[in-house]
């Protein structure tokens, strides 16, 4: 399991955060949202990004300068020509007082407003100097000017949401047609959100717009890309924490709550309160490095990593596996076969050279005159029957003995050779 794939799935949560930022950002830049009350420009800003990123849940936008903010939401509505069928829509509220004209009863906010809440504070004391750089086109796409980075930052630890079909519009209840009061259930989900500021050029910086971006979490572990208990063994884990170690996602939702005890307060588990072995072990400053770490404790390997791309120094992956032997059937089975494949040219090659071998000796020994001794009758029946040959062979003698000494056989006689069929020979003496 590589704790990098992990870490990508999980920067791809949360990049819709960062996608937001750079949107609205660029359009109040570029001076294409330059009146904070333009309705239309927030929607066509805010469209694309609810309809391209599934996990973005909620924009929130206050400025500095004006008393007023928006909410943007996913809202899921009953399609009127097939009534089984939702599609989402992109649900923009406002606290301005022609909110009911411009957007409807569902577009007027209810909520605390964003300037009282305490993401605006946070996101008011970021820095802001943008509009003293002149950003064109090609610096705004370079990495230096796109990490602008000190005018975006995370909130400090994730958040329970509601999900997007019980928003608090629609979370308030129906009437029965009996004119029974039958309340909506809620049901909540993690979220984590990023706040950040963009000044509105020549305004001096007296003028900004502050937001906030929430994305949801749960898709990581719906999708199952925590969950892979035949690599991790039956005590490993993958999870998703912030720079302060607390859970942000993990394979049961169970596993991000802890119920504090005496008061009963619900809030974000932190990795070394998980109920297993390896957990226990880690602590804060594990989370704090900025490269891949390697860590063993309890018999498991742990690997925290932070996770890529820009903006993505407030998360960790950490990835646990037991470190036991184990085997893998189907690996197993494809080595078998591969050592025989390996082995299998070995004996066909030697069977082959034996072979090549002995037709080599057969050849060579097929080639052999056989030499065998013969009686002086079968010198003598075969010197009848060629004369002229062992004449010859008798005038060559003769002429050997004027030469020098006659050789002479093993019994002192003159040596004979008859010739015996096509292939032998035979020595008569």
């Amino acid at each position: 399991v590589c704790p990098q794939r992990a870490g990508a799935e999980a920067a791809g949560i949360f990049g819709a955060a960062l996608s937001v930022y750079d949107a609205v950002n660029y359009a109040v830049q570029r001076k294409l949202y330059f009146e904070p009350l333009d309705y239309g420009m927030v929607k066509q800003i805010l469209s694309p990004l609810f309809a391209a990123h599934g996990a973005l849940r909620a924009v929130d936008l206050a400025f500095m300068g004006r008393n007023f903010s928006f909410s943007a939401r996913r809202h899921w509505r009953t399609n009127t020509t097939h009534p089984n069928y939702s599609e989402p829509i992109l649900l923009l509220q406002s606290n301005f007082s022609d909110c009911f004209d411009r957007l409807g009863e569902p577009g007027c906010l209810s909520a605390v407003p964003g300037r009282d809440q305490p993401w605006f504070t946070v996101g008011s004391a970021l820095p802001a100097g943008q509009e003293s750089e002149s950003i064109g086109r090609a610096g705004y796409t370079s990495v230096k000017r796109s990490a602008l980075g000190s005018a975006f930052r995370w909130l400090d630890g994730p958040r329970i949401v509601p999900r997007d079909q019980n928003t608090s519009v629609f979370a308030g209840g129906r009437i029965s047609p009996e004119g029974d009061l039958v309340q909506a259930a809620v049901t909540w989900e993690p979220g984590y959100s990023l706040v950040f500021r963009s000044t509105f050029p020549g305004t001096s910086a007296s003028l900004s717009v502050v937001g906030r971006a929430t994305v949801r979490i749960d898709g990581l572990a719906a999708g199952g890309v925590l969950s892979d208990a035949t690599w991790l063994g039956a005590g490993g884990a993958i999870c998703i924490v912030d720079r302060h170690g607390v859970l942000v996602a993990a394979a049961s939702s169970g596993d991000l709550l802890f119920v504090q005890a005496g008061t009963g307060r619900v809030r974000f588990r932190r990795l070394w309160e998980l109920d297993a072995a390896w957990a226990r072990s880690m602590q804060g400053h594990d989370f704090s490095a900025s490269g891949l770490q390697h860590l063993d404790a309890e018999n498991f390997h742990i690997v925290v990593a932070p996770l890529p791309g820009r903006g993505m120094e407030q998360f960790r992956a950490v990835v646990a596996a037991e470190r036991e032997a184990f085997v893998d059937l189907e690996m197993t089975s494809l080595l078998g076969r591969g050592m025989i494949m390996i082995a299998l040219p070995y004996p066909a090659a030697l069977t082959a050279l034996l072979v090549w071998w002995g037709f080599l000796q057969y050849k060579r020994r097929k080639a052999l005159k056989r030499i065998r001794p013969a009686s002086p009758e079968d010198c003598e029946s075969e010197v009848g029957q060629r004369p002229s040959m062992y004449a010859t062979f008798a005038q060559r003698a003769q002429r050997a003995q004027h030469k020098g000494p006659a050789r002479r056989g093993a019994g002192g006689s003159s040596a004979a050779l008859s010739m015996v069929g096509k292939r032998g020979a035979t020595i008569c003496g």
